[in-house]
């Protein structure tokens, strides 16, 4: 080698241009911005039915990558009225950004416990309502049953009987995160602890890349990398402090996902806070009991101070409220007997009482309904109310005449407040005995009763206004009116 090449080696050599890589230590990851990626990831190749849907399915497909250190994990159900609704596409997204993801197609039951177990995976379930409509019951889908509901808290395990004789007991861990898709609605218990998104068709202006797993798994599985590097990176996550009203089975589930977005940080924790309530306030109504649904809705038509409420007007308001299932309950409406029944579930029966100014019949006190209130749907109206400084007058009761009526066809006695028998209504005199509605406890005064249009007076047989018992002149000849 000649004095020239050997320079020119050492200057190479000192440059560094051929030294060995060194490793240089990895950039932390935005985590603001990396959800965001996520985010736009997902709308590439779905459309969901509002904002609040991508905030949540965002959050949900992050906390999988979390799930060691998180105590519960709620479960995802994409569900829809009809096929073709974009439900399998999101399994297929969360399939390329889940930790450990798992399509639950073809898996023996005891291999599927034992997956569980060693690898807490992301389970995704396609077509689920077939496992819960019973036209698949077996076995298999029992266990499988049990591991969704059950497998949403740490510490959750099944036992199975294993051995070359079956004679040992084997528990399997089943804490993992399960996203399902489905038609229709799933049993109550399972929605109470899941994120439910409604799925619809896309509408023709609703454009989407088309999704093909060859060509976007690379790009899914570098985010999901970049995910569970951040996931690292953040440690411990902290707790959040919980949005007002939010509790018990809605803070299991939505507390893990306010944890991922507080990590993140940027306008992520307002955006799940908006997105939780939205949700929760969103609730299906089957996942409230009938009983818990009229406590409520008594709640709401409550009068304002009014310490107590007679049994017709109660049902006439309850039969007044719109997208309310009172006025056509089991095809006949709500009637006395079945509100008692309803409402002694909670303690609360149907007494003799007074309203100041109209008089007695039987009907409900607001104090009994107190404890029932705090328990079930708070918050609980002011328990400051007294006959004496909240006491009804005449004008307070609605008149039926502007009422529709809860049902028809049954025979009731009439009450008539102008007696000349103290404050104590006594059946009127002339229609003891009327074929009305069954709104059987209400006080009314001057001479009106739910009646039929049409009807003839019992007195001089003359046509009656809707809404009277009498016609005028015998009204007003038994009042002794000139």
């Amino acid at each position: 080698m000649d004095s020239e090449d050997a320079k020119r080696g050492e200057q190479i050599a000192q440059s560094g241009k051929h030294n060995p890589p060194v490793d240089s230590p990895p950039v932390p990851v935005d985590g603001a911005a990396l959800l965001a990626e996520v985010e736009r990831f997902i709308r590439r190749f779905t459309v969901l039915p509002t904002e609040h849907a991508h905030v949540a399915l965002v959050l949900w497909a992050v906390h999988t990558h979390f799930i060691a250190q998180l105590e519960t994990t709620p479960r995802l159900a994409c569900l829809s009225t009809e096929p073709g609704s974009g439900k399998t596409r999101v399994l297929e997204i969360l399939d390329l950004l889940c930790h450990n993801p798992l399509l639950a197609l073809d898996l023996s039951m005891s291999a599927f416990f034992r997956i569980v177990d060693d690898m807490q995976p992301s389970i995704l379930l396609d077509e689920v309502d077939a496992i819960f409509t019973g036209k698949s019951k077996s076995e298999a889908t029992e266990d499988l049953r049990r591991v969704i509901n059950n497998g949403y808290r740490i510490g959750a395990v099944v036992q199975r009987v294993g051995g070359k004789n079956r004679d040992q007991v084997h528990e399997f861990r089943v804490f993992t995160p399960v996203a399902m898709a489905g038609l229709g609605n799933l049993p109550d218990t399972l929605m109470s602890r899941s994120v439910i998104i409604k799925m619809k068709r896309r509408a023709p202006g609703e454009k989407v890349e088309q999704f093909r797993d060859r060509l976007h798994r690379p790009v899914g599985r570098q985010i999901a990398e970049r995910i569970a590097q951040w996931a690292s990176e953040v440690g411990d996550l902290e707790y959040p402090e919980l949005p007002e009203g939010v509790a018990d089975r809605d803070a299991d589930v939505w507390e893990p996902l306010l944890m991922v977005a507080a990590a993140a940080g940027g306008d992520w924790p307002q955006r799940a806070e908006k997105a939780c309530l939205a949700f929760i306030a969103d609730k299906p109504e089957s996942s409230v009991s009938l009983g818990v649904r009229l406590l409520a809705d008594i709640q709401k038509v409550w009068p304002e101070g009014a310490p107590t409420m007679f049994t017709g007007n109660l049902l006439m308001a309850l039969a007044d409220m719109e997208d309310a299932p009172w006025a056509d309950l089991y095809g006949e409406g709500l009637r006395p007997r079945k509100l008692s029944k309803l409402l002694s579930d909670y303690g609360i029966k149907p007494k003799d009482v007074r309203v100041s100014g109209v008089g007695n019949a039987k009907g409900y006190r607001r104090e009994d309904f107190w404890d029932a209130w705090q328990r079930y749907c708070p918050p609980v109206p002011d328990e400051g109310a007294d006959e004496s400084s909240h006491s009804l007058k005449k004008g307070d009761i609605r008149d039926i005449r502007d009422t529709p009526l809860v049902t028809s066809g049954n025979t009731v006695a009439v009450t008539d407040t102008n007696s000349d028998k103290g404050d104590t209504p006594q059946p009127c005199d002339q229609a003891k005995q009327i074929d009305v509605a069954d709104v059987t406890d209400v006080a009314l005064s001057q001479g009106m009763c739910a009646t039929q249009p049409g009807r003839s007076c019992p007195g001089c047989g003359a046509k009656v206004p809707a809404g009277h018992v009498q016609c005028p002149d015998c009204y007003q000849a038994r009042q002794g009116v000139a």
